[in-house]
């Protein structure tokens, strides 16, 4: 389906909707990995969230250009998560304390401008802003508990990927499913 009256970025969601249950099932598969080995090494953990963020950074600046409407907040997000992945890959072991709170940020800005959403005519605004709290309180108990335990922020994201990524992809599924009939 590819209603000329829709707007570009509708047409491209629906053009396009694979590549949301791609970054959800990435998400999944990500989170399921931080809960089942989150205290095998801290290496390993940030290595995997970086080569996350940086994915999630991609995906975001990639929207900007298949849209060609892009918003400042892809924009915004897709840099921070380029930097963020970048760094915490580049140097693991020296950025592991700082690795809890930058994502705790991260997360807290995420969600911050996914509940932006609620204020735009957006047909899946619901979805967003829930998506947007879920990464908001997310970001919070991040921030708030960083030094205790690696092992509890690990599964903390984790369970936040797995989460966020069923949502992208049940998102996904349903533009699909809008798309085709």
């Amino acid at each position: 389906m590819t209603d000329e009256s829709l707007p570009a970025i509708v047409q491209a969601a629906i053009r396009y909707w694979w590549l949301f249950l791609i970054q959800g099932l990435v998400a999944i598969a990500v989170g399921v990995l931080l809960i089942a080995k989150p205290d095998k090494t801290v290496t390993f953990v940030a290595v995997v969230l970086g080569l996350y963020i940086i994915f999630f950074g991609l995906i975001r600046l990639a929207s900007v250009f298949v849209v060609k409407q892009g918003t400042g907040a892809h924009i915004v997000i897709g840099l921070l998560a380029l930097i963020a992945g970048g760094v915490i890959v580049v140097n693991p072991e020296k950025t592991v304390n700082l690795i809890v709170i930058f994502i705790g940020i991260y997360l807290l800005i995420w969600g911050l401008f996914a509940l932006m959403a609620l204020f735009g005519d957006r047909a899946d605004k619901g979805l967003r802003a829930f998506q947007g709290l879920i990464s908001a309180a997310a970001g919070i108990v991040v921030i708030a508990w960083p030094g205790p335990s690696v092992t509890v922020v690990a599964v903390v994201i984790g369970i936040y990927l797995i989460l966020d990524g069923l949502l992208e992809a049940f998102a996904s599924l349903q533009i699909k499913r809008l798309a085709s009939g």
